[in-house]
C-alpha cells in the first residue's frame, strides 16, 4: 500500500493543526480578578498561531469564610498560593495546583496549614472541580497540615490523576491518587471537606522516614509487569539525605523498587 501526499493540501492541514494548539502556561505569582487576592497564581492560555493569551477560570472565588464560634472567619488563603505552578494535561483533561494554598482548620485554635489545592477540568476547559485531597481534619506537622499537595502532579495513560505531598506526616511526603472520575463525583461546590471515593494514598511510616520528602517529583510507568501503571517519585532526602527515586505499585501504592546512587 503507497500513500500519497501533496503538497499544497500538506501545508493546508498544518496550518489547519497549529491553529488548532493550545499553549497551557503557568504563572504562579499572577494577580487575577479574585477578590482580595495578592498573586494568587493563573493559567494562560496561548493559542499557538496567534499572538494572544487568556486566563482559564479554573477558580474565580476570593477567600471563603465561615462561621465559627458564631464569628465570620476567614477559612481559606489564596494570596501568594503559587496556583499555575504545576499544570498537567491528558486529553480534554487538564489539572492545575497551587501548593502553597493555606486553610484554616475547623478546631478552636487558628491552625493555618499550607495544604495544597489543585482544580480540574475534564471537559476542555469548561467547567471546574476542586480537589484538594490533603485538605481533612488530620492537621499539624504530624498529619496532612504541612501537605502541599500538588507540589508535583501527573496523568497516567489513561488518565488517572497522581499528586505528591512532600510535607505530609512530618515531611516523610506522600502520593494521592484518584480517577477524574472519581474526583468529579465527590465533587460538591459547598462542602469544604471531601472524600473522594475510590482515592489510594500512602500512609504514615516510622519515624525514621521522617523529613524525606516523597512525593517531591512524580510520574508514572510499567515496570512491575502486571500491566498496570506504577507511580515513580522522587524522594531526594531519604536514605540519610543520600535520595531515591521509590517506584509504587499502581494498584496499592505498595513499594516496588528503591533506586538510589552514592552521593
Amino acid at each position: 500500500m503507497h500513500f500519497w501526499f501533496f503538497p499544497a493540501a500538506r501545508k493546508t492541514l498544518f496550518t489547519f493543526l497549529l491553529s488548532s494548539i493550545i499553549i497551557l502556561i503557568g504563572a504562579p505569582k499572577a494577580n487575577t480578578s479574585q477578590l482580595d487576592i495578592i498573586e494568587g497564581g493563573a493559567v494562560y492560555q496561548c493559542s499557538w498561531s496567534q499572538n494572544n493569551c487568556s486566563v482559564v477560570s479554573f477558580d474565580q472565588q476570593g477567600d471563603r469564610y465561615f462561621y465559627i464560634n458564631d464569628v465570620n472567619t476567614q477559612v481559606e488563603f489564596k494570596s501568594h498560593q503559587w496556583f499555575g505552578a504545576v499544570v498537567r494535561s491528558h486529553g480534554n483533561s487538564i489539572l492545575a495546583c497551587a501548593p502553597r494554598y493555606y486553610w484554616r482548620t475547623e478546631h478552636d485554635t487558628p491552625f493555618s496549614d499550607v495544604t495544597g489545592t489543585c482544580y480540574l477540568s475534564v471537559d476542555g476547559l469548561k467547567t471546574f472541580v476542586e480537589y484538594a485531597p490533603c485538605r481533612t481534619e488530620r492537621h499539624g506537622p504530624a498529619g496532612q497540615g504541612y501537605c502541599q499537595g500538588g507540589f508535583s502532579a501527573d496523568f497516567t495513560k489513561d488518565g488517572r490523576v497522581v499528586l505528591g505531598g512532600p510535607g505530609s506526616f512530618y515531611w516523610q511526603g506522600q502520593l494521592i491518587s484518584a480517577t477524574t472520575e472519581e474526583i468529579v463525583k465527590a465533587y460538591y461546590p459547598s462542602y469544604f471537606l471531601l472524600s473522594v471515593a475510590g482515592q489510594i494514598q500512602t500512609q504514615q511510616v516510622q519515624g525514621s522516614y521522617d523529613d524525606s520528602y516523597l512525593g517531591y517529583s512524580v510520574t508514572s510507568g510499567e515496570f512491575s509487569g502486571d500491566g498496570e501503571e506504577d507511580f515513580i517519585t522522587g524522594v531526594p532526602k531519604g536514605l540519610m539525605l543520600y535520595g531515591l527515586v521509590s517506584i509504587l505499585s499502581g494498584k496499592d501504592l505498595k513499594s516496588v523498587l528503591n533506586l538510589t546512587g552514592d552521593q
